[in-house]
């Protein structure tokens, strides 16, 4: 499993250093942890507090309430809400506009919550799916909203793993290296 950081809102909401997000290739969508979130490992991110939040009314996320994580593994419930999303809380580079979608999670059957035990959501790493283009504004890749907000060069997603030696791991977005996010 690969897994770092991630903030969210404005002002950021997050932790460096216990802030435990899921790398996950096969997803496209990112999911968090609500703070009123009774039935989760942890109450990551409180949408109230953020000045950047909006409710996503799209069409395409219309009576969306329940997210699938981990190659289908589990099954969340929550919403939809286009907010700003990174994976550093220094870099504006790592940081998606306030219209990236993330699903928000309010409740988990207490099955999921030990699959998903410290973990505070999941970055979707995987390609969109559906109908969703390069150019679309509903892109819930965040390797494709970084390139589409001309924030990386490529889109292009790399990871080396060292198993001898994780703190040597890293990921590339785009050109840009994330260095020692293993875990």
């Amino acid at each position: 499993m690969y897994s770092g950081p991630m903030f969210f809102g404005t002002p950021r909401q997050g932790n460096l250093t216990t802030g435990t997000f899921l790398f996950d290739t096969t997803t496209s969508m990112t999911s968090v942890t609500n703070n009123s979130c009774s039935t989760c490992p942890s109450q990551y991110y409180n949408s109230s507090t953020s000045s950047s939040v909006v409710q996503n009314n799209s069409t395409l996320y219309a009576n969306t309430t329940q997210n699938t994580l981990m190659n289908g593994e589990v099954t969340v419930n929550g919403s939809v809400y286009n907010e700003v999303a990174c994976i550093n809380d220094t870099d504006a580079w790592s940081c998606t506009d306030k219209s990236f979608p993330i699903f928000v999670i309010d409740s988990m059957t207490e099955e999921t919550n030990k699959k998903l035990s410290n973990i505070d959501g999941v970055l979707g790493f995987g390609p969109p799916t559906g109908n969703k283009t390069h150019a679309g504004n509903n892109d819930t890749s965040y390797i494709l909203s970084l390139f589409n907000e001309r924030k990386i060069a490529d889109p292009i997603l790399a990871i080396n793993m060292n198993y001898n030696d994780l703190s040597t791991s890293y990921v590339v977005i785009g050109s840009r290296p994330f260095a020692n996010s293993g875990k």
